[in-house]
């Protein structure tokens, strides 16, 4: 393992010394790594994801620039929302503008 020295806010270290307390880790160091795990497979997930709605973005321009925009594009877009739900403050401008251009209705 590799020794790394951070610099932590004193209400951190606070809240990991009452994690220790109450027996969710056996000390800081695990309760530090365990943070840190958490937040690189976050990360991971993410990214992928992102690659995901990458590869469905394009289908579905693929599709509209085809003439495609009908069917295809209301259940992409439902599909969309319930997959990343999440996300829908950056997915509901852009459905809107594509459910106005296309009038395409949509449930719910």
């Amino acid at each position: 393992m590799k020794l790394t020295t951070v610099n932590v806010p004193e209400g951190l270290v606070e809240g990991l010394d009452r994690l220790v307390q109450r027996g969710r880790y056996p000390n800081r160091v695990e309760a530090i790594r365990d943070a840190i795990k958490r937040l690189t497979d976050e990360h991971q997930k993410f990214r992928q994801m992102g690659e995901e709605k990458h590869c469905l973005r394009d289908i579905a321009l693929d599709e509209l620039e085809k003439g495609h925009h009908g069917g295809f594009l209301t259940h992409f877009l439902e599909a969309y929302i319930r997959a990343d739900p999440s996300n829908k403050r950056v997915l509901r401008p852009a459905m809107k503008t594509l459910v106005e251009k296309y009038e395409l209705k949509l449930k719910g």
